[in-house]
């Protein structure tokens, strides 16, 4: 079986475009809400799980490992995609997905980088669904941002996935190494935002997150702090090197790359699936908060390294649908 794990804080105009899509190409996709105001719970089906993550902090990399890990144990075989709700798998039907589990079943870990790219509206509305806007477009170039998906067969049930999935270790032994992707060639579709606005709040909202992690090591990330200083920036230059080196304070765009249209959910959109999972979409489950609680607090002093993943991860445990923080 292959596999989709995803943390996601308020994704609503993703999650309908995105279960559609991406449970046509793989069997099982595996949520980590974090927090989310409208729960993604009410999406919960025997291919879709649910875990609640109702922390103020993201603790992505120590979320996503446990459930990695957990998926591992289950499983044993086939592939593990590590995605953001914003980003879409390559791949046009469940032939290709086996055909690239064929052909990469040797590796332990593959690499894909971004393709990125934005929805356009012709009447500047917002809309509910990414599907609904009148254009996807992507820059021609490729991000060098790189994510990754895990051979579950390859790697042993102490592996780890990075804080944004964008790397992944494993131990033997008492020592734990950084697995070296294999680039495959393909790009994910990483529709970043449907306008300047949508995208600074995104930002925004990474920035917050940031004030949970001022003496921790090892995350990377940083560098979207200095977009906030310098608005004015152009959209498109913004969306192609996003998190890219070539951004600074003083960048004043080098937009070598063309802008090309490419409509991803062609295949799905107004199909039965697609319909059902947009009424979903429109349904709001209040998310049941746990309030922040002393152990959270008593974490964040802990953590000095997002790399000591080893000793890290003993702070969290799965209690039947939540993955829930204990002092061990």
């Amino acid at each position: 079986m292959n596999h989709i794990i995803c943390m996601v804080k308020d994704g609503d105009k993703y999650l309908a475009d995105f279960i559609t899509y991406h449970l046509k190409l793989i069997d099982k996709i595996w949520f980590i809400d974090h927090n989310s105001k409208n729960s993604i719970r009410r999406f919960e089906s025997e291919k879709i799980r649910v875990f609640d993550f109702n922390f103020n902090a993201q603790f992505q990399g120590e979320a996503v490992t446990l459930l990695s890990r957990y998926i591992r144990k289950k499983y044993k075989k086939g592939f593990l995609f590590i995605l953001d709700i914003d980003e879409f798998l390559p791949f046009k039907d469940p032939n290709e997905v086996k055909s690239f589990v064929n052909r990469f079943k040797n590796k332990r870990v593959v690499g894909f980088n971004w393709l990125n790219g934005f929805c356009f509206n012709k009447e500047k509305n917002d809309l509910f669904n990414l599907s609904q806007y009148d254009q996807i477009l992507f820059t021609s170039n490729i991000n060098p941002n790189q994510k990754v998906a895990v051979n579950l067969a390859k790697i042993s049930c102490n592996f780890a996935i990075g804080t944004g999935g964008h790397c992944s270790s494993d131990r033997k032994y008492l020592f734990r190494k950084k697995i070296n992707p294999y680039f495959c060639g393909l790009t994910l579709y990483h529709i970043l935002a449907s306008s300047k606005n949508d995208l600074f709040i995104k930002i925004e909202r990474y920035i917050n997150q940031m004030k949970f992690r001022q003496n921790v090591k090892g995350i990377g990330g940083w560098s979207v702090r200095k977009y906030v200083e310098n608005r004015n920036m152009d959209f498109l230059n913004l969306i192609a090197y996003y998190r890219s080196n070539v951004i600074d304070k003083n960048f004043d765009g080098k937009d070598q790359f063309r802008l090309f249209e490419l409509d991803i959910f062609k295949n799905i959109r107004n199909t039965k699936d697609h319909k059902k999972y947009k009424k979903i979409s429109k349904i709001f489950l209040k998310n049941r908060k746990l309030g922040m609680i002393p152990e959270e607090h008593q974490y964040i002093d802990f953590k000095k390294n997002d790399n000591y993943i080893d000793k890290n991860i003993k702070w969290f445990l799965i209690n039947k649908k939540s993955i829930q923080i204990k002092k061990p």
